[in-house]
């Protein structure tokens, strides 16, 4: 309802007595909403979760020259406004990570020696954490750079011909960052993920055919 109701730009909604602005300037993404869901519905196991996120990153702070024109200075905003998301809530995350990591290399430790205090406690620790369904959670982000002109076409040009091209880009790029995510995350990847690597490798044999 307050949907870019921006600061400055625009006046708040008044919504049963309230002053709401856009929710993009309190939460940066629905990431914890999905993780939350995730952890209230899949069942419990006997080790932690392991969750693998794919982000595709249409928006981009960087930019490789200044807007020239109004019409770039627009799509510029824009990329700056809501780029890189996912940013704060990934550091979180990765917080958490660190944690089970830790937590699985000293009750490794802890086994392989005699039984102590301390190796009850770590083992107590563990526990805890399955019980609170601590997830270990990876992610794995795909961009494109844009093209020439992107500014206007992506508002206006909506031929089969460009989207064919966004479409190929999509693939292309897609496949690059499963190639080498695989490569170094292959620990903890879900099951199905070997299986969309080779979907999208078919994807971009079909399409160079």
């Amino acid at each position: 309802a307050a949907a870019i109701a921006i600061p400055i730009l625009f006046s708040p909604l008044e919504i049963d007595g309230r002053f709401c602005w856009d929710a993009e300037l309190r939460s940066n993404t629905l990431l914890p909403n999905v993780y939350r869901l995730l952890h209230e519905t899949r069942p419990r196991s006997g080790t932690p979760d392991d969750y693998l996120f794919i982000i595709v990153d249409m928006l981009r702070r960087d930019s490789e020259q200044l807007p020239a024109s109004t019409m770039q200075s627009h799509y510029r905003f824009l990329n700056i406004l809501l780029g890189d998301k996912l940013e704060h809530d990934q550091e979180a995350f990765e917080v958490g990570n660190a944690y089970l990591d830790g937590l699985e290399r000293l009750r490794a430790l802890a086994n392989d020696g005699p039984q102590s205090p301390l190796t009850a406690a770590i083992e107590e620790e563990y526990q805890r954490a399955l019980a609170k369904r601590h997830a270990r959670v990876e992610f794995m982000h795909i961009s494109r750079k844009q093209f020439k002109y992107e500014y206007v076409s992506r508002d206006f040009d909506f031929s089969p011909q460009y989207i064919d091209r966004l479409i190929g880009q999509g693939f292309e790029c897609a496949s690059k960052v499963m190639d080498t995510f695989q490569a170094t995350s292959s620990e903890h990847l879900p099951g199905g993920f070997a299986h969309a690597t080779t979907a999208i490798d078919g994807r971009l044999a079909a399409g160079s055919a």
